[in-house]
């Protein structure tokens, strides 16, 4: 009997991006509605595509909020679950001019996991 495997892809995203709020005040938000800023907004996430096509996004952490979760936790319940990682790539990567004391930096923004795990099904 041959084995029958099913697949899983685990998608990892960076983003920036400028974002417009109400600019804040000593102590509260301006209720003036043209009294905004611009600020840069971050944030991370990840997207599982499961075998059966259903898509799952999941909040790691943005600007605007704490960390939801890991792709450390995430993986570990996949691993729990049966599910092997089996291949990883960069899809996508930036160049940032000025990051962290160097000139120019390039770091990756999207990176596509690959797991499977044997099939429960016989069919």
């Amino acid at each position: 009997m041959n084995a029958r495997w099913e697949y899983l892809l685990v998608e990892w995203v960076y983003e920036r991006r400028k974002k417009t709020r109400p600019v804040k005040t000593e102590k509260l938000y301006s209720s003036d509605p043209d009294s905004t800023e611009e600020y840069e907004y971050q944030e991370q996430y990840i997207k599982l595509t499961w075998p059966d096509g259903k898509v799952d996004p999941r909040g790691l952490w943005s600007t605007d909020h704490s960390e939801v979760s890991t792709v450390s936790k995430i993986f570990n319940e996949l691993g729990a679950d049966g599910w092997e990682l089996v291949s990883d790539n960069t899809r996508s990567a930036k160049v940032y001019r000025d990051i962290n004391g160097w000139p120019d930096a390039s770091a990756p923004v999207e990176v596509a996991y690959w797991f499977k795990r044997q099939s429960s099904s016989t069919g």
